[in-house]
This record gives structure tokens, C-alpha cells and sequence, in this order.
């Protein structure tokens, strides 16, 4: 999501006709789709190397800020304050995927994360 955001930001600055919301509701979206394939087609070795390589809290902390300042030059205040702090804390926006989570999982009545274990990595639960 912080990358969606990221290019749609860049984009914005560009093409001025796309507005601060339209940045931020594809960010959303990107989200949820992404959420609904990892539900779905959940593949443990891509998972962990997206997770060590590209979506590392270090090179997100980096992105952001260099992001953020190449908006600060653009005068896109707004948007390099949401990067920068998306940067930092590697996550800020509402994460629609884990409500999408906690609606697929309702019918076992185990949390997401348990029901993830359980069913996508095969763990044994004392519950």
C-alpha cells in the first residue's frame, strides 16, 4: 500500500487533475486487493522474501523520506508529511485488509491470526 501510495503521490504532482483523495483511495484499494490475494493464494517464500528485501522497516523508513522531500520540493506539503510518517512508522493508514481478515475468519470464531496459522501454515493450536 505504501508503495501505491507513493507512485499515485508522485503522480499527482505531474498530473495535477488528480486530487489528494484520488491518491489516498487508490492506496486504499490497492490494499484491499492485495489483502483478498494473500487470503486466498498465500505463498510463504515470496511472502518472506517481499518481507525481508522490498517491505523492510528500513527501506520503507528510507523511501519515505526521500519521497517526502522530492514532495517538499514540489511544494505537495500534505502528501510528504503522509510519507514521511508512513516512512517512519511503516504503517499509518487504516489497514483494510485486516478488517476484510476478521470478516473471513468470523465463521471459524478463531482471530486472524490464529485462523491464518492454523489453516495457510498447518500449526498445531492447544485450543
Amino acid at each position: 500500500m505504501q508503495y501505491t501510495f507513493w507512485l499515485m503521490a508522485i503522480l499527482s504532482i505531474y498530473q495535477p487533475d488528480v486530487s489528494m483523495w484520488t491518491v489516498l483511495l487508490v492506496a486504499l484499494v490497492a490494499n484491499l486487493v492485495v489483502g483478498v490475494i494473500n487470503w486466498f493464494v498465500y505463498y510463504e517464500a515470496l511472502v518472506r522474501f517481499l518481507g525481508l528485501s522490498l517491505f523492510h522497516p528500513f527501506v520503507i523508513g528510507v523511501l519515505g523520506l526521500g519521497i517526502a522531500v522530492f514532495l517538499v520540493m514540489h511544494g505537495a506539503y500534505f502528501l510528504a508529511v503522509v510519507s514521511a510518517v508512513t516512512g517512519i512508522f511503516s504503517s499509518m493508514f487504516l489497514e483494510l485488509h485486516m478488517i476484510l481478515y476478521s470478516f473471513l475468519s468470523r465463521k471459524t470464531g478463531l482471530h486472524p491470526k490464529y485462523y491464518f496459522a492454523k489453516h495457510r501454515l498447518g500449526a498445531q493450536l492447544p485450543f
